[in-house]
């Protein structure tokens, strides 16, 4: 469940359990991202420097796991795990202008990229390391 836009400039929070949360904030020019596994009774500050005009993506998918792109230029992937205590570089997408991401689990996740006026599927099945652009054959 995601209470917000995350279109919008305002705050948004995702419940991967019925006691976990996961949830993005802006701070001025930067955004800050936090995580709970007490109901929201406390949180814990994942220490990331994000700009929040650089495009980036945050994509919890699990109590115990998301992953999160800085944006452009680099589109430098980390995972986040163990409650929100480790922080592990896996990879960076290649997209020139990356439009969406989401992970099903450890391993596979889904990246929307465009060029020009093309868009595409990125995906990956070594959780974030590598990136491989989807086939996709006309029905």
């Amino acid at each position: 469940m995601m209470v917000g836009r995350p279109d919008a400039p305002s705050a948004w929070m995702t419940a991967t359990s019925s006691t976990t949360l996961w949830a993005q904030c802006p701070t001025g020019m930067m955004e800050g991202f936090w995580f709970s596994g007490s109901d929201g009774r406390s949180w814990t500050y994942l220490s990331l420097r994000v700009a929040g005009t650089a495009g980036s993506y945050f994509d919890p998918v699990s109590p115990s796991l998301a992953f999160l792109t800085r944006g452009e230029p680099s589109n430098v992937l980390v995972r986040i795990t163990n409650s929100a205590h480790t922080i592990t570089t896996v990879g960076s997408l290649g997209c020139p202008n990356l439009l969406a991401l989401t992970f099903v689990d450890l391993d596979h996740g889904l990246a929307v990229c465009a060029v020009s006026s093309v868009t595409y599927l990125e995906t990956t099945a070594t959780g974030g390391a590598t990136w491989q652009r989807a086939t996709i054959t006309p029905s």
